[in-house]
């Protein structure tokens, strides 16, 4: 999530975002005030321990990520306004259910990520999900970088899928030569991180590309 800061703030020592609400009254400003930049940026970060326990390791073969279950994406438009996505009460449900739960489409994310600092500034303290438990659960605001860090990791799974079946599909109606050089691609990729560095890229690139790189030496030789 990109920060926005507005420079012509002058920064406070130990300032709050509460010492800054009673000092400004609304309308707030759309930028972050620079004064409550770190405060704004210690509400979003999400504890590594939950990104340990809820997101696919670097490490992971990419086979096993390949298999690994992840949540959807929702496609569609949510045309609930964007406030009610907020709310003033403390966090009383961790992230844990996002691991299950589909994301929200890329749409509302932006809306939701274009209306937080004002809501922020407003008072907002958690993230309301309306789609459950009847809007009760607040989860804590870090679930909008988490949901966004989420999204990549399931496209990047998709595009993997998408690569690996190509290949294997190929395999089963190649030529013996063709054929003999697709296995030991699929045996060699499925077996390292997904994010090892590609040795024949001299390192510069991370397997997140390889299988792209295998289909391209099949298709085009």
């Amino acid at each position: 999530m990109s920060e926005l800061i507005d420079p012509t703030n002058t920064p406070t020592t130990n300032s709050t975002r509460e010492e800054w609400r009673a000092r400004n009254k609304p309308p707030h400003p759309s930028k972050t005030p620079a004064e409550l930049q770190q405060a704004r940026e210690m509400a979003l970060a999400i504890p590594p321990s939950l990104k340990q326990q809820l997101l696919p390791p670097l490490h992971l073969y990419i086979r096993d990520f390949i298999d690994r279950v992840l949540p959807e994406q929702c496609s569609f438009f949510d045309l609930v306004k964007c406030d009610t996505w907020f709310s003033e009460e403390q966090p009383n449900h961790g992230l844990e259910c996002l691991g299950v739960r589909p994301v929200p489409a890329q749409q509302t994310l932006r809306k939701i990520e274009a209306a937080f600092t004002h809501q922020w500034l407003s008072g907002a303290n958690s993230l309301v999900d309306l789609r459950y438990n009847d809007g009760r659960s607040r989860l804590p605001l870090y679930a909008v970088p988490f949901w966004w860090e989420l999204a990549q990791v399931i496209d990047e799974q998709k595009m993997w899928r998408e690569a690996w079946k190509w290949l294997e599909t190929e395999e089963e109606k190649a030529d013996p030569f063709t054929s003999a050089l697709i296995e030991p691609m699929l045996a060699e990729v499925g077996s390292i991180g997904r994010h090892v560095p590609l040795r024949y890229l001299r390192g510069s690139a991370t397997n997140c590309t390889s299988l792209w790189v295998a289909e391209a030496t099949v298709r085009y030789g």
